[in-house]
This record gives C-alpha cells, sequence and structure tokens, in this order.
C-alpha cells in the first residue's frame, strides 16, 4: 500500500518529477549539510555567554536543517511511484548529494580538526562544552545525511514505500542530529 495515492502520471510526467525531486534532494541536502554544521560557531559562542535563549535557537536551527531535512531528504530518496515500483528521485540526485556532502566532511570535519585547539587543561567545563560542540556537531551533521541518503539508496525492500518504513528511515536518519542536540543539551 503506497503511503500517497498519487494520480497515474505518465511516463513523461514521471521522468521530470524524478529528476526535479532528484535537483531538490541535492540542492537541499549540500545546503542543509553546510548550514546545519555553520550552526556550530553561533552555537559555540551562545555556549561562552551562557546565552541559554541563544542556545535553544541554535538547537531548534540544527534540528530544523539536519534532522528534519536529513529526514525529509531520506524519505524523498526512498519513496516509489505506486503503479510500477520506480524512484520518486532519479539517483543522479542522491548520488551527487551523497558525493558533496562526503567531499564537505573531509574538508571542513579535516580542518576543524586541524583547527581544534589543543587542551592545555586550563580550560573550564564550559570551555571545554563549546571546543567539543565545535567539532561534533558540523560531523554530526554531515553524518545525517550521509547515512540517511545511504541508507535510502541501499534498501530495496518489496515494503519501501510503506509507512512503517518510512518512518523507521526518517527515525534513523535523525538519530546523529538528535543525539548532538541531547549531548549539547547535557552539556549546559
Amino acid at each position: 500500500m503506497a503511503l500517497v495515492s498519487l494520480p497515474p502520471l505518465g511516463s513523461r510526467h514521471e521522468v521530470v518529477a524524478s529528476h526535479l525531486v532528484a535537483a531538490l534532494v541535492l540542492v537541499g541536502s549540500v545546503t542543509s549539510a553546510y548550514f546545519g554544521a555553520a550552526v556550530a560557531s553561533p552555537l559555540r559562542n551562545a555556549l561562552l555567554s551562557s546565552d541559554l535563549d541563544g542556545v535553544r535557537d541554535q538547537l531548534l536551527l540544527f534540528a530544523v536543517l539536519t534532522c528534519f531535512v536529513g529526514a525529509l531528504v531520506a524519505v524523498l530518496v526512498r519513496a516509489r511511484f505506486p503503479g510500477d515500483r520506480r524512484r520518486v528521485c532519479a539517483l543522479w540526485g542522491p548520488i551527487g548529494a551523497l558525493v558533496a556532502v562526503g567531499l564537505l566532511t573531509v574538508v571542513l570535519g579535516g580542518l576543524l580538526v586541524v583547527l581544534q585547539p589543543v587542551s592545555q587543561g586550563l580550560q573550564t567545563p564550559l570551555q571545554a562544552a563549546a571546543a567539543a560542540v565545535f567539532l561534533w556537531v558540523p560531523l554530526a551533521s554531515f553524518a545525517t545525511f550521509l547515512l540517511g541518503l545511504s541508507w535510502a539508496l541501499i534498501d530495496r525492500g518489496a515494503s519501501a514505500s510503506s509507512l512503517t518504513s518510512l518512518v523507521v528511515l526518517a527515525a534513523g536518519t535523525a538519530a546523529p542530529g538528535a543525539a548532538a542536540i541531547a549531548l549539547v543539551s547535557l552539556s549546559i
């Protein structure tokens, strides 16, 4: 049983729709992963200044950019047309997104590791938490998209469009981002 009952589309319309969804997946994944990672700097600053409203706002932004958009992109990649079980998303979109987010992970993640200040034992617990946030929040954002896109591409099950399967995919995709939010919340 399909999640959403779409009216039957012609073959040409299905091809156009699948390429539009692929473009949306590619652009949405790369921009959301990047801006989700960019939340790390204002979040670190809010932690250091003990601005709880700022921390809450940045965590909410991170949740929307990483957890929600990551889960949505994964569901779009896995969704299938009801009649012929073809993917709603053309494969070039998620594959391109995987390559782009993977490159972002290597370049920006490498830079963050290199630029991470070496602890000299003089940090307060709050400063140590802020330094960890600056390193791990971007990596959690990238991991969310890499996990969701990979999982959605690999799954070829017959129940790929069932509601339960899509909910499990969305929850699993959002897990790295949710874990980062929980860890930041516990460090306050």
